[in-house]
């Protein structure tokens, strides 16, 4: 019931970006290394979406980062932040370096 409320904060573009941050950022510390499967979920909802802002694809990133994740799971989220944001260098590098 919990999750679903805060998946509903998260997922919710008429929420403030300040608040659907920090319920990303808690709920990424309550799954990280026990379910990340749920992490997975509520961001592949989170690709589906437009979005006018990189924060919430930023906070992934530093979670897959922290996961030591491969290349190819940085793709889909470099992209997204590039369709946000075209002149985000690191992005583009970093897409670029996973083809």
């Amino acid at each position: 019931m919990l999750d679903e409320m805060v998946e509903r904060i998260i997922l919710n573009p008429k929420q403030e970006m300040g608040t659907r941050t920090g319920f990303f950022q808690t709920y990424i510390k309550t799954y990280v290394d026990k379910q990340d499967d749920k992490i997975t979920n509520l961001f592949n909802h989170l690709l589906e979406e437009p979005m006018e802002s990189t924060e919430l694809l930023e906070i992934y990133v530093a979670y897959l980062v922290r996961k030591k994740a491969s290349d190819d799971a940085f793709a889909p989220v470099m992209h997204k932040i590039l369709e946000v944001n075209p002149s985000d260098r690191a992005s583009r590098i970093r897409e670029i370096s996973a083809l």
